[in-house]
């Protein structure tokens, strides 16, 4: 059986909110859910929409419902809608569903804007690059024939990476096509996932993206989940599902075996590595005055403070580092071909 691929966060976000409304009103789940499939433009909801009413009227509650749409809503929905349900507040638990996937939903779109750019220009300029090596430079070359001179060195170089990459672009294209789809696949099997989630905490620029953001992710839905009145124990169980790196899903459930083996809160925390000293120490003294809930809401948005900034600065450093290096190569590639040139020229001048 075919896996079904889970909604976005801005999906779910928006669905949450649809279906608080219809909770909050004096209408049926399923005049809800229909009104929902009518009016949707998004086809995925629509069919979210429709195999709940068909769960609801087979007699299962909205818990058992969505418990069957697992796939599609994750694991960490099914238990928020289940908390909701059985305390009686679900209008209010999907509302704060929908701010918290609203949230990071936001945190990505920052992340995804802050490496988009640079990846664009960087493969542009790769592009020009090439388009340089295999088009331009062997016009110079042919003058400098032209003109019974001969390249030497490092001109001879770049001439001849020009014709072999024009020999064989095809090839070189599949072969890199290859490595990319074996690439997007390893990420599909555990072991492979593993090192890549593993090679995120690694690279240096990424390490301290990778970090900010399960540092606001953990700390904005233990907030909401203590807040809705779950002992921080379940709260630290109920996350694991949304912790998609291995590497860090590992030290939530190692923080949350601390957290029950009756260890100190702060010991849970220091497992991350994530948070700065003060704010475990906080998350200490909060937990026995009854506000946890809303220092870690507090770290959240210092953590999100921070990230703005590193983003902010990633893309003020990479954008005119990669401008310095593009102008660089192509003055090199040039000034290597036009020099050789002007000699010839002067020579016969």
């Amino acid at each position: 059986m075919k896996r079904k691929k889970p909604l976005s966060y801005e999906e779910i976000a928006l669905f949450s909110r649809e279906l608080a409304m219809i909770v909050n009103s004096d209408i049926s789940l399923q005049e809800g859910l229909d009104l929902l499939i009518n009016q949707s433009d998004n086809k995925r909801v629509s069919v979210l929409c429709t195999n709940l009413k068909d769960h609801i009227n087979d007699g299962l509650t909205l818990t058992k419902s969505i418990k069957k749409e697992e796939e599609v809503l994750t694991p960490y929905y099914v238990n928020m809608i289940s908390i909701g349900e059985s305390s009686g507040n679900l209008d209010i638990m999907l509302l704060r569903i929908a701010d918290t996937y609203e949230k990071d939903s936001m945190i990505n779109h920052k992340i995804r804007s802050a490496i988009t750019y640079p990846l664009i220009l960087t493969v542009l300029m790769f592009s020009v690059i090439i388009l340089l090596v295999v088009k331009v430079i062997p016009i110079f070359n042919d003058i400098l024939v032209s003109l019974g001179g001969e390249l030497t060195g490092i001109s001879k170089a770049i001439i001849n990476t020009g014709v072999f990459i024009g020999e064989y672009i095809i090839l070189i294209s599949l072969i890199l096509i290859g490595f990319y789809l074996i690439y997007r696949i390893s990420k599909l099997i555990n072991g492979f996932q593993g090192f890549f989630d593993k090679l995120k905490l690694l690279i240096p620029f990424r390490k301290g993206i990778e970090k900010y953001y399960y540092a606001i992710v953990i700390s904005q839905n233990l907030s909401m989940l203590i807040r809705s009145g779950i002992s921080i124990a379940l709260s630290f169980d109920m996350i694991i599902p949304i912790i998609h790196n291995k590497v860090i899903k590992k030290k939530v459930e190692k923080a949350s075996k601390i957290i029950k083996s009756e260890h100190e809160i702060s010991d849970a925390f220091a497992e991350f590595d994530m948070f700065p000293n003060i704010f475990i120490r906080l998350f200490q003294i909060a937990l026995k005055t009854g506000h946890l809930d809303e220092v870690l809401q507090q770290a959240a948005s210092k953590m999100e403070e921070q990230l703005d900034r590193k983003l902010d600065k990633l893309t003020t450093v990479l954008e005119p580092a990669l401008i310095i290096i593009i102008s660089l190569i192509v003055g090199v590639i040039l000034l290597s071909i036009i020099f050789p040139v002007i000699e010839i020229m002067n020579s016969i001048g």
